[in-house]
């Protein structure tokens, strides 16, 4: 069947076909919504920019097919062929892909977010920046996969083959993992907290620098991994496999280890407080004595700069016990990786270079902060106050920005993509040189902002609230 006569058809209001050849048809931008091509033939068609949203494509083969930027949320995709495929930044939400087969398919950027990819093959595909936050991958297979810095935040991966796939800087937060095999994955500064592996396979896995507190690893195989750097805070290790497990440096405060296997593994400098041990007992080794005078003066005491010096440990110290106050504090370069800082108040501070990758700052007071060239990729700022802050050279990239107040700030160059920014207030920002690419602006305040050589597109302006900017893009 000829593209046009699909067409002409769809639009005579007729949904279904069956068993149609659509090889090198092209389609880009169609309004398909609610199609059937059960059954069919797509190889190398062009659907780029279609909506195919509702369609149902149960056992179609879309060898090769061009379906960047399409949008096929809701739909049926079950037992479909799709290799080679194109779905750069497609839009797959809610998108039943159960038991389909996506060999060597470009899906950067892609929206999984919600889809159903219970028995899918996923092998040799390009994965960098997609999202599959709340997404079932029961028993996918992803093996080898590179999924560095994707994001599974809270994905159900029971029983997923994630055997030597590569999660560097990948978000698992409160993913369900029980029984999932990561053997040999590579899992290095990804944050897992809160997730459930429960008799998962970690053998051999390297988790240097990685996330893990209060991370559910009950009876899970742990044996000769790199946990390394970890931090493992409030972890449930009951019964886990640690042997060979090399746990030097790692963060084992108020985790549980009770009857699990640790022969032969390596704790150098670990830290244990309040952990519980494999026989029962409670181990808090001797801390350094910590002069509080000291720490205070560290911080109150104004440097030559104006700002107080502290360092990122006496800053979380002092947070855990309930103290919120922090202003001009100095935290230049501090490594703050997935810290829980929600509502602090860091007014005047400084923290330029500060490692802020995915830390809860919720709601927190940053008015004339100083985050130039820090890195808050994937980090909580929904609601805080940064007003009239300097994030110039910022790496925001899916951060999360709602109702954020940025009134008169500096984002100068800074990367916002794939950030959320519904209904922040970006009133008079200096916003020249900054990426949006895929970025929410919905309900965004942008009056009076310098947008010179923005990428931001029409489509993003027009979402916004007001659409009154200084100069023309």
């Amino acid at each position: 069947m000829e593209a046009k006569e699909l067409l002409q058809w769809y639009a005579a209001d007729r949904r279904k076909f069956e068993g149609i050849e659509l090889n090198k048809a092209n389609l880009p931008d169609s309004h398909l919504q609610g199609i059937a091509l059960i059954r069919s033939s797509l190889h190398n068609a062009n659907l780029s920019g279609a909506n195919l949203s509702e369609s149902d494509l149960y056992k179609s083969d879309l060898y090769r097919a061009n379906l960047n930027n399409a949008m096929l949320s809701q739909a049926r995709v079950r037992r479909a062929k799709l290799r080679e495929v194109q779905l750069v930044e497609a839009d797959l939400r809610y998108v039943d892909f159960t038991g389909s087969f996506l060999i060597s398919a470009n899906l950067t950027g892609a929206n999984f977010s919600h889809a159903i990819l219970t028995t899918t093959f996923l092998s040799h595909c390009s994965l960098r920046e997609t999202n599959f936050s709340h997404a079932d991958l029961y028993k996918a297979n992803l093996r080898n996969s590179d999924l560095s810095g994707v994001n599974l935040q809270e994905a159900v991966l029971k029983r997923t083959n994630l055997m030597e796939a590569d999660l560097y800087e990948a978000n698992l937060v409160r993913a369900m993992g029980t029984e999932a095999n990561l053997k040999g994955a590579k899992v290095g500064h990804a944050n897992l907290a809160g997730a459930d592996f429960n008799q998962a396979n970690l053998a051999e896995a390297s988790l240097t620098y990685a996330n893990l507190a209060n991370c559910n690893l009950r009876g899970a195989n742990l044996s000769d991994a790199d946990l390394s750097m970890a931090c493992l805070r409030g972890a449930n290790l009951t019964g886990a496999n640690l042997e060979g497990a090399n746990l030097n440096d790692a963060d084992l405060a108020n985790a549980i280890l009770t009857k699990a296997k640790l022969a032969r593994a390596s704790s150098e400098g670990a830290k244990f407080r309040e952990t519980v041990m494999p026989d029962g007992s409670v181990r808090s080794d001797e801390a350094i004595p910590v002069d509080r005078d000291r720490l205070r003066m560290a911080i109150d005491k104004p440097a030559e700069s104006g700002w107080q010096r502290a360092s990122a440990e006496e800053v979380l110290e002092r947070f855990a016990t309930g103290e919120r106050d922090f202003p001009q504090v100095s935290l230049r370069r501090a490594l703050l990786y997935g810290a829980y800082l929600r509502c602090i108040n860091l007014d005047r501070a400084d923290l330029r270079e500060a490692y802020l990758r995915q830390a809860n700052l919720y709601g927190a007071n940053l008015h004339a902060a100083n985050l130039s060239a820090a890195s808050a990729i994937g980090s909580d700022l929904s609601e805080a106050n940064l007003s009239a802050a300097n994030l110039r050279g910022c790496d925001c990239r899916g951060a999360d920005l709602r109702r954020a107040v940025l009134v008169g700030s500096s984002l100068q160059g800074a990367n916002l993509s794939q950030a959320q920014l519904q209904g922040a207030d970006l009133r008079d920002c200096n916003l020249q040189e900054a990426n949006f690419a895929g970025a929410n602006l919905a309900g965004a305040d942008l009056s009076g902002c310098n947008l010179r050589r923005t990428n931001i597109t029409r489509e993003q302006l027009e979402s916004t609230i007001r659409t009154k900017v200084a100069p023309s893009i």
